[in-house]
């Protein structure tokens, strides 16, 4: 079982919840989580040290399928709400939250590790994913969707596909 750092598990956001325990629960001990921290005032929802590799920062939207209206301007889904329709970047929200961790680490400790980040959505499906046109905001090699969560292997092989891209392009 992975370390946990973090709010509790049980929080009530349930999209998080049953993320971080699977993820917990799919990853060796060496493997750190880390959950709702801020760095530089900006709070992530999820982190995960991977020994020898880097970092992985998670956004996770709990969203369900119904709830995604469309994808405008390239890089902004619309979201109903209770409230009508709003706007959500998550592939740019957690850009941020990468960046300022990068940024954090290389200032205190001066070395800029591997650090990149990932969407997930825990309640869309593959094909939901691609009908709602979910990939021109977000890369699928770089999102975890609802297959990828149904067992530990999916999910260690969607992560191992991720870092052997990250890692790809740090070589290129």
């Amino acid at each position: 079982m992975a370390k946990y750092i973090g709010s509790e598990l049980n929080n009530g956001n349930y999209g998080e919840d049953i993320f971080c325990k699977l993820l917990i629960d799919a990853f060796p001990d060496e493997y750190i989580i880390y959950r709702n921290r801020q760095v530089f005032g900006r709070e992530f929802d999820m982190a995960m040290l991977i020994p020898d590799i880097g970092i992985v920062v998670f956004e996770i939207k709990g969203w369900r399928e119904s709830t995604v209206q469309r994808i405008e301007n390239g890089d902004t889904i619309i979201i109903a709400t209770e409230e009508g329709e709003r706007p959500d970047t998550p592939q740019k929200q957690v850009r941020g939250y990468r960046f300022a961790i990068e940024r954090r680490i290389r200032q205190d400790l001066g070395v800029t590790p591997l650090v990149f980040c990932m969407v997930v959505y825990p309640q869309i499906s593959r094909h939901r994913f691609h009908q709602k046109q979910l990939n021109k905001v977000t890369e699928e090699q770089f999102t975890v969707l609802k297959e990828d969560m149904a067992s530990f292997s999916a999910i260690q092989a969607k992560l191992s596909e991720a870092v052997n891209e990250v890692q790809m392009w740090h070589r290129a």
